[in-house]
């Protein structure tokens, strides 16, 4: 098994760990730009070779990528890869603007390539309880979801200088709203597809970053629904949570403290723990086992290229409602 990596930032890096945990076997070759050509201990770790060319990379004859460079330059690398036939890992979002997807998404199609997109929220037990009670209508019809995420910007990547992290940067694909689409993607999936979108966002805090670090988000939803998706990168601590609320009950998951209750009138409280051994690291190791089942054929994504594409819209299409200060159609 040959696998490229487009890019070995901090989150290439964790995907190429979990590949060799999974794989020790595989052959690693990574296409990196030249100012990140200095060493990278899990590459030298695993006798992966270093590329600084697309022609020599395509050349080497993948199995599949991952794509794991800056937001800006997703869509190009994707484009690359799809017209090249190699499957791909995609790092979320899919990309920084709108030009582009449409054609992306007509290629794979084409060429039946299988490609996951890297929402590793998907891969939380917790995600799978709240899918289940959905489906049984355990909560009623759904009405409402409000999900949160916070976290200071300078605690997300310890001892790198935040200052120069994609994250404060717009030119990158920075911003809360595409960073931390993690949400809006729960939204779309749990909630059903968006309608219209409405936002405020901005920069708030005295964080030196030129990206936005705050934003309240506002979907319609069909069938009919609401969500209510709050982003920033200037709370103190961490915390993420997330709530649904139906015509019979409520779904409480606060992803920080590791639970889930399941609250309906009249009824025990269901709570669920997270395993007593849960850590960030296993959403992204089965992330991993997946794609490798995809790539065998043996499943479909679990989150595939028109999923990350939808949430990518929302993303941008709310970008655009607070920019223009009115609601968008979707």
């Amino acid at each position: 098994m040959k696998a490229l990596f487009i890019g070995l930032g901090s989150a290439g890096r964790r995907h190429l760990r979990l590949l060799m945990e999974l794989e020790p076997s595989a052959e690693v070759a990574a296409l990196r730009s030249g100012a990140g050509m200095a060493g990278v201990p899990e590459l030298a770790a695993c006798s992966g070779r270093s590329l600084s060319q697309w022609d020599e990379a395509l050349d080497w004859k993948p199995d599949f990528a991952v794509i794991a460079n800056p937001t800006s330059l997703h869509l190009d690398a994707a484009t690359k890869l799809a017209q090249a036939g190699v499957p791909f890992l995609l790092e979320k979002p899919v990309a920084a603007a709108q030009d582009g997807l449409d054609e992306l998404a007509e290629l794979a199609r084409a060429k039946s390539l299988p490609v996951l997109v890297g929402l590793q929220l998907r891969h939380h037990p917790a995600y799978a309880q709240l899918q289940a009670w959905l489906a049984e209508g355990a909560l009623g019809r759904p009405l409402s979801l409000s999900a949160s995420v916070g976290q200071w910007l300078p605690d997300w990547r310890p001892g790198a200088d935040y200052r120069a992290s994609q994250t404060a940067r717009p030119e990158l694909g920075g911003g809360v709203v595409l960073e931390l689409v993690h949400e809006l993607d729960l939204a779309l999936a749990l909630m059903g597809p968006a309608k219209s979108v409405s936002c405020a966002t901005g920069n708030f805090s005295s964080l030196e970053m030129a990206a936005e670090d705050l934003a309240e988000i506002v979907c319609t939803h069909q069938p009919p629904a609401l969500s209510r998706v709050h982003l920033d990168c200037i709370r103190r601590g961490y915390y993420r949570s997330l709530e649904i609320f139906g015509e019979q009950g409520e779904a409480v998951w606060d992803y920080g403290q590791g639970w889930l209750e399941l609250r309906r009138p009249g009824q025990d409280t269901v709570r669920i723990e997270d395993p007593p051994d849960w850590e960030r690291d296993q959403m992204f190791r089965k992330q991993m086992a997946h794609w490798l089942t995809v790539l065998a054929g043996q499943e479909e994504p679990a989150v595939g290229l028109d999923q990350g594409i939808a949430a990518t819209r929302l993303a941008l299409a709310a970008k655009r409602a607070a920019q223009e200060q009115r609601t968008v159609e979707l």
